[in-house]
């Protein structure tokens, strides 16, 4: 137990930092808009890239770990979708930010730092295959549907969700690994030293988008209903799936890790994009990310 705490705790206590310096006002007005912008456009592309691009291009025919995933995830969305009514969500878009709430884990963020803490930095292939399908999915598929029945029209969210720096970085790397391109001695330096900057201050940049969203948030029993959804039915539907599927170990370990991990930030952000559920989106992000302290450690007890 004494490992997995070393494991998890400096992950959380860099999120504590990041929420710490929000709080305290360290960091100024636009602290959290740069330091998000800094990990979404200069530092996470490089991982990106170079996790796909040092993968044997072989690798990448493990399919079964992304369709149990899937799978998991459809069952966790079918049931929430039931349950938001009794929750209060009514009509379709808060039902529909409510399944995002329960389902979109915060797997750029929080998941590939873990991940990579707990299984070593060159594991993070399958976490980064389920992290690039669940945004493009979840967080590209809500705003084009959302925008589609408010009928605001849908171009300008697909050109968003197209123009998403992660698909270019992955979409680049599989390039690399499939013609097998050596890359040159700068490049590389390059690339890793700003690969090694996207999990440290991805995570505390998430501490910080926790700081801001936190002001004067609630914790209802609809959050804890949705917690009990993401923290425990989540993983718990994909481990079956992954036995289902019959998917790698490692590939499994992956996806259930992922599964356990709390609600993103990009939730919240769709959220205040349609002006629905931004208070609750933010409680429930801040309460699954508490709670999950202890429960991403029994799990990885189980998982190593």
């Amino acid at each position: 137990m004494s490992s997995l705490i070393s494991i998890v705790l400096p992950v959380f206590a860099v999120i504590g930092l990041g929420w710490l310096a929000q709080r305290r006002g360290w960091l100024g007005d636009g602290g959290a808009g740069a330091l998000n912008a800094f990990v979404f456009r200069i530092a996470l592309p490089p991982l990106l890239f170079l996790a796909m691009a040092r993968t044997p291009f072989e690798a990448f025919g493990q399919w079964r770990f992304l369709a149990a995933y899937l799978s998991g995830t459809a069952g966790v969305w079918v049931l929430v979708w039931w349950l938001a009514p009794r929750l209060g969500f009514n009509g379709f878009q808060a039902r529909w930010l409510t399944c995002l709430g329960a389902t979109f884990s915060n797997a750029i963020y929080l998941g590939i730092p873990l991940f990579e803490t707990a299984f070593g930095a060159l594991s993070a292939q399958p976490v980064i295959l389920i992290a690039l399908m669940m945004n493009l999915l979840l967080v590209g598929g809500s705003l084009i549907v959302l925008q589609a029945v408010s009928g605001e029209g849908t171009r300008a969210a697909i050109k968003e969700t197209l123009s998403n720096p992660m698909l270019f970085a992955i979409g680049a790397g599989l390039l690399v690994s499939w013609f097998d391109i050596a890359l040159g001695d700068g490049a590389d330096r390059l690339l890793s030293l700003l690969a090694q900057a996207a999990s440290p201050v991805a995570l505390f940049a998430l501490g910080v988008t926790l700081g801001v969203a936190g002001s004067g948030v609630r914790f209802g029993r609809p959050q804890w209903v949705l917690l009990v959804a993401k923290l425990f039915v989540h993983p718990a539907l994909v481990a079956l799936a992954c036995w289902g599927f019959q998917a790698d170990a490692i590939n499994a370990q992956a996806a259930i890790l992922i599964a356990a991990v709390p609600a993103g930030s990009l939730v919240h952000v769709v959220a205040a994009r349609r002006g629905t559920l931004e208070t609750e989106s933010a409680a429930l992000i801040l309460l699954t990310t508490a709670v999950s302290v202890v429960t991403l450690t029994l799990l990885l007890e189980w998982l190593l």
